[in-house]
């Protein structure tokens, strides 16, 4: 009785001996981290998520170590968490592998923010420092600013066609009366109708249509009947609300607002501001402009038709050099 008793007491020890001894080798874990390791590989993730890549090719290889001495147990923990380590630097990888993607689209339409330069340059420094939940989620950002970035500018660059598309129809009629008006245009105005032709042909819409605008309000207007005994030129005083716009437009002035150019340059020296005029100014009033000075100061009071006091506009200035 008392022997049966001890050999009761001593198998399980047996047991536990011999299952320890016959514990299989974990080659499902192996295969799985090394299929881990390779789509983590192809990803790239030894370049986006060096950290995290890398404990995953050392684990593998602490794994493929135990497994050749049997140590099966260390083999499979190794194993296990070189697949989890694969799988993390693979998502990482991803992440900011498809943030690149979009945002160099972005950059070669020329509409990358540099917010999403910043998310892209926080996801790589998580990445750099193993944090998976950090680099995933700043891609993610970089990613989706980048894709605001190219939906704004497609829709900008697609009104800017529209608008360029509504300025081309208003021009083409008036291109086809250019020409019809082309025998009687002097040596300037034939420049200015090449020139808008040329804006027409390369699709520049605006431009082509202040051209035609300019040209035709010039060969619209008529000569001022000014008899040989009158003089070059008179004076006006300037009243309270006046403006070159106003004066030029008067009966006695030049009848026509679009001349007001001509007022400026002659008396360019006292003016510092095309748009603000001092009560009491005396202006000299040019009777005798040339067809050729007529048709340059239309062709500018068309394309700026702009009034902002106290605000020297810049095209008043060029304008000032070509006529000199």
């Amino acid at each position: 009785m008392m022997k049966l008793r001890s050999y009761l007491w001593i198998l399980p020890l047996l047991m536990l001996a011999v299952l320890s001894g016959c514990a299989s080798a974990p080659l499902q874990e192996m295969s799985d981290a090394r299929q881990a390791l390779q789509a983590a590989r192809e990803a790239d993730a030894g370049a986006y998520a060096p950290t995290r890549y890398g404990e995953a090719e050392q684990r593998l290889l602490r794994a493929e170590k135990r497994l050749s001495s049997r140590e099966y147990k260390s083999a499979r923990g190794n194993a296990l968490t070189a697949r989890h380590e694969a799988i993390v630097s693979r998502n990482m990888a991803l992440a900011i592998s498809q943030a690149k993607q979009v945002l160099a689209e972005a950059d070669q339409e020329k509409a990358l923010s540099q917010e999403a330069r910043d998310w892209l340059t926080r996801a790589e420094a998580a990445a750099a420092a193993g944090d998976e939940n950090a680099t995933v989620n700043a891609a993610a950002h970089a990613k989706k600013q980048a894709l605001e970035d190219l939906r704004r500018a497609r829709e900008s660059r697609q009104q800017e066609q529209q608008e360029n598309r509504s300025w081309l129809e208003q021009a083409t009629p008036l291109l086809d009366e250019a020409r019809r008006a082309e025998a009687s245009m002097n040596d300037e105005q034939r420049r200015v109708l090449a020139d808008a032709v040329a804006n027409h042909e390369n699709q520049q819409g605006k431009a082509a249509f202040d051209r035609f605008t300019a040209l035709l309000a010039a060969l619209r207007t008529p000569p001022v009947a000014i008899p040989p005994s009158t003089p070059v030129t008179k004076e006006y005083r300037v009243m309270h609300g006046d403006t070159l716009w106003s004066i030029a437009a008067k009966p006695d002035v030049y009848g026509n607002p679009r001349w007001w150019p001509l007022i400026y340059s002659t008396n360019h020296a006292q003016i510092a501001d095309a748009d603000l005029l001092r009560a009491g100014q005396v202006l000299k009033i040019d009777i005798r402009p040339s067809e050729e000075a007529i048709s340059r100061a239309v062709r500018h009071a068309v394309q700026r038709e702009k009034w902002s006091a106290k605000v020297a506009e810049q095209t008043d200035q060029l304008y000032l050099r070509d006529t000199r």
